[in-house]
């Protein structure tokens, strides 16, 4: 996971390469973290999803911070 694309990236001119709009070293997190520990890691750091990596940085998984709000007791789903 070199970098992360989001998508106001969009607006930049076509021609523009990928690397000159990602955000790039995006905070991951390993598969063996507990999942309870995720929404108020994202929360507290204004991270709207959790990037899953392997230890060599592929990415495995997506998160959205807003599953968590649907899984939790009183949540929105």
């Amino acid at each position: 996971m070199l970098g992360l694309v989001l998508a106001d990236a969009l607006s930049a001119d076509p021609a523009t390469p990928v690397e000159e709009v990602m955000d790039p070293g995006p905070v991951t997190f390993r598969p063996n973290l507990r999942t309870g520990e995720l929404p108020h890691y994202l929360t507290k750091h204004r991270i709207p999803r959790a990037l899953v990596t392997t230890s060599d940085g592929v990415l495995i998984g997506l998160l959205p911070l807003e599953d968590f709000d649907r899984q939790r007791p009183g949540g929105a789903g």
